[in-house]
Parts: structure tokens; sequence; C-alpha cells
């Protein structure tokens, strides 16, 4: 008889506590070794390495079985969740989500403090004033189209950086993101979305910038940075933002669960018009606050539309200040109130 102990085996479900989205990153890895074993070249019974001995070489058969098993269990639990793509998101998805409306986000007036924040960067290139002027330009020379959105959102995130640095003292620098993919079970991993991000504002050291903006992945903003600020651009110019709300609470939603955050904010917008968001997650869904529609534009003398350089202002600082509080609920400090 062997004095070698008997194995013991290890009979139920595996329950492994890890997070949906490590799972989905452990099953591809799975998948990474389960293609190199096949690769590897068998050696008959009593062969020899190339070296000329046997010490080392590992019964690769036992080992594929292994991770031939390990591969069917992760697949049952990658595959077994309904998939969304961020894209075609529409409102009955964001319902079977669990995602519920909640109290309008109100805009507080208070011109004293506008004014102040309105004097940040005045002494750099994208000032309040030159912001606006660039703004007038984009709107007598930019067709409106789609595309032309990003010409837009563009000079606005130049102009919150600005805001940004000059009141930052810990040497932090905006950085901008685009089209971020995004892949992540919700709601306790009973669906998927799929998709990408069109904006991501984030404020970070040199060091780290240069390693995102080098491959950019939302796993990267979970380990070095505070904050994030996403920015949904809409998909189309003479369609009202509150249609194409899905898909930026889609975004929002997918985002939280990649990053572990149980409140997010962002922005949905068409560069002219700006709906700002914000995001309560509960485990099995939460609930959304939408603002008011802040345009930039007014009528003018002759009532055609202008851009005003008041609510530029307004929405830049808005903007400046969701990005420091972008994983905070609203407090005293904010620019809107429930």
């Amino acid at each position: 008889m062997s004095n070698e102990p008997s194995a013991k085996k290890h009979r139920g479900r595996l329950r492994s506590g890890i997070p949906g989205g490590e799972v989905i990153g452990l099953y591809e890895n799975v998948l990474h070794v389960q293609e190199m074993l096949k690769k590897m070249q068998p050696i008959a019974d009593g062969g020899e390495g190339a070296d000329g001995n046997n010490e080392d070489l590992i019964p690769v058969d036992d080992v594929a079985d292994m991770v031939g098993e390990i591969v069917k269990l992760l697949a049952t639990k990658v595959h077994s969740r309904p998939a969304f793509a961020l894209s075609g998101l529409q409102q009955a998805q964001i319902e079977a989500l669990h995602l519920t409306e909640g109290p309008v986000l109100r805009l507080k007036v208070n011109p004293e403090r506008m004014e102040h924040e309105r004097a940040h960067g005045a002494d750099q290139l994208w000032s309040d004033a030159t912001f606006y002027r660039h703004l007038c330009i984009l709107h007598s020379s930019v067709t409106r189209t789609e595309p032309s959105a990003r010409t837009f959102i563009d000079a606005f995130f130049f102009r919150a950086a600005a805001i940004f640095s000059s009141r930052n003292s810990e040497g932090k620098r905006l950085i901008l993101g685009l089209e971020l993919p995004v892949s992540t079970p919700v709601g306790n991993d009973k669906a998927t979305l799929n998709g990408f991000v069109d904006y991501a504002i984030i404020p970070t050291r040199d060091e780290l910038a240069a390693s995102f903006m080098r491959d950019p992945l939302l796993r990267k903003i979970r380990l070095h940075s505070d904050y994030v600020l996403f920015i949904t651009e809409a998909k189309a110019v003479d369609v009202s933002l509150g249609h194409q709300l899905p898909q930026a609470l889609g975004e929002m939603y997918a985002c939280s669960e990649a990053l572990d955050k149980k409140m997010i904010r962002g922005a949905l917008t068409n560069g002219r018009s700006w709906l700002f968001l914000l995001v309560k997650l509960d485990g099995e869904g939460g609930t959304y606050r939408v603002s008011h529609e802040i345009s930039i534009m007014a009528p003018g003398p002759d009532f055609s539309l202008e851009v005003n350089p008041a609510s530029c202002a307004q929405v830049s600082i808005i903007l400046a200040s969701w990005i420091e509080n972008s994983f905070t609920d609203l407090d005293s400090g904010d620019w809107f109130e429930c």
C-alpha cells in the first residue's frame, strides 16, 4: 500500500468570486494558453528532449485536458449573458438594465462665481476670450453635419484643460482618449455592454500620460487615475439630445462597472448643445439624472443664431468641475442641484 496521502476530490459548483470583467480577461488568457499547448510538439513515450534528457519534459496532454476544462467553465460564464452594443442601445434596453430616471439636475445661478471662473487660464493660449472667438469661427466656417460636432467638442476640451491647469498645483494635466474600447458585464453579470466610448478626459501625471496615450485602456484608468470624465458624441445633428440619451447612459454604465465605481458623471453633446449626466449604481442597476439642455447658441440682433459667450463659458466651467468630481455625488459646491 502506498504511504502517499490520497488526493481529495472537491465537488460542487465553482464560485470564483472574480468580478465579471476580470472573468473575461481570464477567459482570454486561458484561451491563449490553450493555443500555445496545441502548438507544442508531442514526444513519444521514452523520448528525449533536444538536449538529450527528459527531466524537463512536461506531460502536455494532461495540462491540455485541465486547461480545456477551465475553458469550458469560463465559457459558460462569459457567453451565458445577453450582449448589447452601445451604439444601438434603445430606451427599452436601458430599462431592461434597471436604470431608472431620477430627479432632474437644475443649474444654479451664480453670476459672481461664473465671472471668477472665467478668469482662469487668462494667461494661456485657450483663455476664455480666445475660446469664444474660436467657437465663432467654427460656427461660421464648419458645416452643420455629424462630424462637425467633434470640432466643437475638441475646443471645449482645450478650454477645460486651461481651466484645470490654472487651478491645479499637483503637476497633473488633462489628456484626451478617443474611441476607448469597452466590454464589460453589468448588473451583477446579467448582461454585457460592448462598444466604444467616444471621449474620455483623464487628469494624470506626465509619466502615466505617456503610457495611456501609447496604449489607451480602461484598466489603466482604473489603476492610475482618481477620476475621468466620459463624453458621448451625439450621432445625429437635427435630433433631440434626449432621444440619443440611451447610448450615453450605456457608455457611462459600462465604464462605471469597468472602473468599479458606484457614481459617475458624464455628458452628451452635439457640440452646440449639452446635457450633463449623473449615474448612481446599486448593484442590480441604478438611477440616472439629466440636466436641462444647455445651448451655446442664442438669437442675435437679426434673430439668426449666434454663439453666446456666457453660455460657452458656462459649459466649459461645468466641464472642468465635472472632471474633478467625476466619481462623486453632488454637493453644495456643485453647479447643479436636484
